[in-house]
């Protein structure tokens, strides 16, 4: 008989999903800019300017959550091991 192996399924967190969905986008807005402005001939810079920081900004500010939740976690870890235990976050 065969054995069965158990593989383990990691899943995305929300900020990673977050974080795809933004460069998806903005990809896929940039593509569409260049289409429409090589048609055209006209850019329409706000609209690119408002994307730029709201795709920016989002990925940043995620990117400044994910860092200070390893920050927590890795003071977390000095504590404990200070403490004599041992820390595992499961």
């Amino acid at each position: 008989m065969k054995k069965r192996i158990k593989t383990t399924v990691k899943y995305l967190s929300g900020l990673d999903k977050y974080v795809i969905y933004c460069i998806v986008f903005f990809t896929c807005y940039t593509i569409a800019e260049l289409t429409v402005t090589a048609i055209t001939g006209n850019t329409s810079d706000t609209l690119t300017n408002a994307v730029k920081w709201f795709c920016g900004g989002e990925v940043f500010l995620c990117a400044m959550i994910k860092r200070h939740k390893l920050i927590d976690a890795r003071n977390a870890a000095k504590t404990q091991q200070e403490e004599g235990g041992l820390y595992y976050d499961d």
